[in-house]
């Protein structure tokens, strides 16, 4: 029995050994797709009103552009960033506009979150989310908000029992600790109050009835996070107590209270006439210099502070275009904002202001100096072209369009953007652009193009942009129209009248 049973016994133990090593390579295989998030085990400190970024960083170092990166607050309630499928979708109108990920940093598995113009109401846990495919993690980053307030004011008044000492200093997140005591160093107990002001910083407040027996009081406020101590004092000679009868105390203790006041006023003003003018230029030049670096950090990124872009978009020109300009091909509207492409030549004058062989149009308006913007439509058309022409540039026959040849383009074309630069210059879109902006600084010789829709700088012309300027536009091939618009304007597709030019 033993012998005929030996065959059996080996068969089953190679297929468990088979199905065992299948097992293994499965889990081997499915554990290659997977990944690690690494933040910060420590909470992350952010100053009131500055700008910090939220670690997070895919282990191992695989891109991320292709993933689904979501960051939350811990109760995942509210949106604080989301990109999927390449764009920027579902922020909460907290976080709109204070809030972006580095895209350059995608493809090393960088998704750390920057915030800006932090708030108090911005101390909370963060949970960042990836997901790709069938596979996901997250983590969470505690974010601290701090604001170190006022140095302690001291103020005195009288009472029955005693002289009242009341200590006030405002501007503090989050709440700090306050503490009496002696010159001795005898602690003191004194009622303390914490205020919040709707902007979420608080005010401390506490007050103390100083035994005679008291020469002097310190108020000291220390910071919960930096360990930072600010200290107040007030010396109060014990004679006071013993000599001044108690029907003269009230008296004598409002004149020690307008005599430090005076006092008060006299160092505020000397600190104000001798050194406000120094401090001042010096914090200027700081908060400057952290403004240029946030800047600089912020542009890198391919995006346009809000600020400089209604400064930028205030610079409005009205352009419209100049028929007399128009390749035969192209139709311009009656109110000079729209051009299409027909297919066939009009019934035109050929003229030496014509093109004859590029389908292009110039804007009738000309720019030799100043700052000058405008807004085109291009709508979802395959192709077109946009820039600026010298005057002198040639318009007849198959002229190169290059800067030196008095041409600066940027065209889209079989879904590739490019700037029309010697050799040419492939550029790169977050998403497609629907409406495109053109700035033009004559005075510095600089050509920009944006993405109106998320103030994404496309590219710009340094230098050697100049002469007299005109506007430049084509419509493409497809037969729809190409519209100039006024900043604020909507997309509008509607059918307008147009003469034949």
């Amino acid at each position: 029995m033993a012998v005929s049973g030996l065959p059996d016994m080996t068969q089953h133990l190679s297929r468990n050994f088979v199905a065992g090593f299948l097992l293994i390579l499965q889990v081997t295989f499915s554990l290659e797709n997977k990944f690690e998030l690494a933040g910060s085990a420590t909470p992350i400190t952010g100053k009131l009103g500055q700008a910090v970024v939220l670690p997070c960083q895919l282990k191992p170092n695989i891109s991320a552009k292709a993933m689904e990166i979501t960051w939350l607050t811990d109760d995942d309630k509210t949106t604080v960033f989301q990109y999927k499928a390449g764009l920027v979708q579902g922020v909460s109108e907290q976080y709109k506009d204070r809030t972006l990920l580095f895209l350059d940093e995608l493809p090393s598995g960088n998704v750390s979150l920057l915030i800006m113009d932090l708030r108090v109401s911005d101390d909370n846990k963060y949970k960042c989310f990836v997901f790709e495919k069938d596979w996901f993690n997250d983590i969470v980053v505690q974010l601290a908000i701090s604001n170190l307030g006022d140095r302690p004011q001291l103020s005195l008044a009288n009472k029955d029992d005693g002289v009242t000492l009341k200590c006030e200093s405002l501007g503090w997140y989050p709440k700090p600790v306050l503490q009496w005591r002696s010159i001795a160093g005898k602690s003191l107990a004194g009622h303390v109050e914490a205020l919040e002001s709707p902007n979420g910083l608080i005010t401390m407040s506490s007050q103390i009835v100083i035994p005679d027996d008291n020469s002097g009081v310190i108020c000291s406020i220390q910071d919960g996070q930096s360990r930072k101590i600010y200290k107040s004092q007030v010396y109060i000679n014990e004679h006071f107590f013993k000599y001044v009868a108690s029907s003269w105390k009230a008296l004598g203790i409002m004149l020690i209270f307008f005599l430090l006041a005076a006092l008060l006023l006299v160092a505020v003003f000397m600190f104000f006439f001798k050194k406000s003018k120094v401090k001042i230029e010096s914090e200027k030049q700081r908060l400057e210099s952290e403004n240029d670096e946030l800047r600089k950090e912020i542009k890198a990124t391919g995006y346009i502070l809000k600020s400089e872009w209604e400064r930028m978009r205030k610079s409005c020109a009205r352009v419209t275009l100049d028929p007399e300009t128009a390749h035969p091909r192209l139709v311009v509207s009656a109110d000079g904002r729209c051009v299409q492409n027909q297919h066939k030549d009009q019934n035109v004058p050929d003229t030496p202001l014509r093109f004859d062989t590029w389908h292009f149009v110039l804007g009738r308006e000309s720019f030799t100096s100043g700052q000058h913007y405008w807004e085109v439509d291009v709508k979802k058309r395959a192709d077109w072209y946009l820039g600026v022409i010298s005057e002198s540039a040639q318009r007849k026959g198959r002229v190169s369009l290059k800067p030196q040849s008095g041409y600066w383009i940027v065209r889209w074309y079989s879904d590739e953007l490019t700037a029309l630069t010697d050799p040419e210059t492939t550029l790169r879109l977050r998403a497609i652009s629907q409406k495109v902006g053109v700035y033009l600084d004559c005075d510095e010789g600089r050509l920009s193009f944006y993405s109106v829709e998320d103030r994404w700088h496309i590219y710009t012309f340094n230098g050697g942009v100049t002469g007299k300027l005109y506007p430049l536009f084509a419509p493409g091939c497809e037969g729809e129209e190409l519209e100039i618009l006024q900043p604020g304007d909507k997309t509008n597709n509607s059918d307008k009248h147009k003469e034949v030019v």
